[in-house]
C-alpha cells in the first residue's frame, strides 16, 4: 500500500471543516492535488493534531511545528509514530512518502522524500509540473 503524508499548511479556515478543505496555503492544495490519484491511502501531519485524514473535522489553530522546542517536536514524534500504527501505516508492505519538509518528518518511519533538499519554491516547481496533464504518463 502507498500511503501519502502531507504537511499542514499555515494558512487556514477560519472555522472548522474537513482536513482536505481546511488547509489553503498553495503546497498543500497542490499536495493533495498530486497524491489523490498516485496514492492508495493520503494523509495529512499536523503540528497540533498528528495524524489526520482526511474527512476528519478540525478546529482552526495557529502552531507549527517551527514554534515548538526540540523536545516538543520529538514528543510530537512519538505521538505521530503511535498513530500511525493504530492507523496499521507501519506493516510491511506500506510504503510511506513524506510530502513535507524534513522538519515534518524527523522522527517519524523510514519513508520517500522526493522533496528532500528543495527550497519551497522548487517544491512548487516540482508540484506543478507532476500536477500537469500528460499524454505519456500519469506522473
Amino acid at each position: 500500500m502507498k500511503v501519502a503524508l502531507l504537511a499542514c499548511s499555515k494558512r487556514k479556515a477560519g472555522s472548522p471543516k474537513a482536513v482536505r478543505f481546511f488547509y489553503l496555503g498553495a503546497t498543500f492544495t497542490k499536495s493533495i492535488r498530486y497524491a489523490l490519484p498516485r496514492f492508495d491511502r493520503v494523509l495529512v501531519l499536523s503540528a497540533k493534531y498528528g495524524l489526520l485524514e482526511l474527512e476528519q473535522i478540525i478546529e482552526p489553530y495557529d502552531l507549527t511545528l517551527r514554534d515548538m522546542d526540540p523536545e516538543a517536536r520529538l514528543a510530537w514524534a512519538r505521538k505521530v509514530r503511535g498513530q500511525m500504527r493504530e492507523a496499521g501505516l507501519l506493516k510491511p508492505g506500506v510504503v510511506l512518502t513524506y510530502l513535507t519538509g524534513m522538519l515534518y518528518s524527523e522522527g517519524l518511519p523510514e519513508g520517500k522524500y522526493p522533496w528532500h533538499g528543495l527550497t519551497m519554491g522548487q517544491r512548487l516547481q516540482w508540484l506543478n509540473k507532476k500536477n500537469q496533464p500528460s499524454l505519456f504518463s500519469r506522473d
